[in-house]
């Protein structure tokens, strides 16, 4: 369980894939009677996730393996430490600007940036170009579990279909160590 403190603004941004009903899908812990692997599975398909990636032995794996190629999502799957375990990671098709209205996100995030360290940050401006024209795909090994800046955490967030806020909270709590 955790608190988020972030800064209030007028937000323009909106996307069924970023909801907060996502962050219960991080794997740490989760809402009772909900199937996490199926849920992942199944908010990828509906398009209410952009990323899920599932931990399960390997003949549950070839399911969604399965699955995954029936409904058209770009998948890879990759062994996995544990024994008889892979991991699969999967995602919807297309570039983040055919995903998501970047030019909305990223006001929005400007919006935090100037709430929280009293100027925008410019490179984030470079980071926008950069990212828009990207495939989702190709963030399906992104190291997710450590994010080393602020555009890191941004991607995190974003590939996971967590809100904007909630990732704004994460950096602001970063920006204060």
């Amino acid at each position: 369980m955790m608190k988020y403190k972030y800064p209030k603004i007028d937000s323009t941004f909106e996307s069924p894939m970023l909801n907060a009903f996502n962050l219960h899908l991080c794997g740490g812990w989760r809402w009772p009677n909900v199937n996490v692997k199926e849920e992942i599975l199944n908010r990828v398909i509906q398009g209410l996730k952009p990323v899920g990636d599932i931990v399960d032995e390997d003949h549950n794996i070839e399911r969604f393996k399965q699955i995954a190629e029936k409904e058209g999502l770009t998948f890879s799957v990759y062994p996995h430490s544990w024994k008889g375990h892979k991991s699969i990671t999967i995602c919807r098709d297309g570039k983040f600007n055919e995903i998501f209205d970047i030019e909305a996100l990223f006001s929005d995030y400007c919006k935090y940036f100037l709430a929280i360290f009293k100027k925008t940050k410019g490179r984030y401006q470079d980071f926008r170009r950069r990212i828009a024209s990207c495939k989702l795909s190709n963030f399906l090994d992104f190291d997710i579990g450590y994010p080393n800046s602020f555009s890191d955490v941004i991607i995190t967030g974003l590939i996971l279909g967590y809100p904007v806020w909630s990732t704004v909270a994460v950096m602001w709590m970063k920006k204060r160590r």
